[in-house]
């Protein structure tokens, strides 16, 4: 019933609340055991840098509005930084109930493949809507395997690849096939992946 089913997901976000917050202070355990074990003073001073910065760290989101996120943070073992976070809340707002056409340009290592395109091609493949994730040729593989990676661990979902090619005989039938394909995608709440 429906009580029974809040209950569980009450304590679901409980358990990783909490797990995520062990995993936090392991971190810090982990990188003061190796300041311990460091010699070099350059060095010293750079993990001294990195221990300040991971001690300041505190969740830049609602948790209990983003559950993805907080799954995301769990398995992977991470906190979502700020920079991220305020990423990502600039493209799942919906103002006038609608997603805004917004352009975000974020540096290399900056999270796209492998925090933040999993999270927003997973609350945008909702309710019967075809949710697109747009990369370029060069980086169509790596981002595949990162997004499928990602999306089977934390949603037991996977991207759905759409490629164009110079030799795809296009006719009535391919099109046709892709729309039913499209179409299933949209009503399982999955994404395509495409350049």
């Amino acid at each position: 019933d429906i009580e029974y089913l809040n209950k569980f997901h009450k304590l679901v976000y409980e358990y990783l609340i909490a797990s995520t917050q062990l995993q936090y202070l392991n971190r810090i355990n982990a990188l003061i055991a190796e300041i311990k074990q460091v010699h070099s003073t350059k060095e010293l001073e750079a993990l001294k840098i990195k221990l300040i910065t991971l001690v300041t760290a505190k969740r830049e989101y609602k948790a209990n509005e983003n559950l993805p996120a907080l799954i995301l943070e769990y398995f992977e073992n991470i906190l979502i930084r700020p920079d991220q976070a305020k990423y990502l809340a600039t493209l799942i707002r919906k103002p006038n109930g609608k997603y805004e056409n917004i352009l975000c340009q974020i540096i290399m290592g900056g999270g796209k493949s492998k925090i933040l395109l999993p999270l927003l091609a997973q609350d945008k493949a909702k309710a019967k809507r075809l949710s697109m994730v747009l990369v370029s040729r060069d980086m169509f593989n790596t981002n595949l395997a990162d997004l499928t990676y990602t999306s089977k661990k934390l949603f037991n979902k996977r991207p759905y690849e759409l490629v164009f090619s110079r030799d795809t005989d296009i006719n009535y039938h391919y099109f046709a096939n892709l729309y039913f394909k499209l179409l299933a995608i949209s009503e399982n709440n999955d994404y395509v992946i495409a350049t």
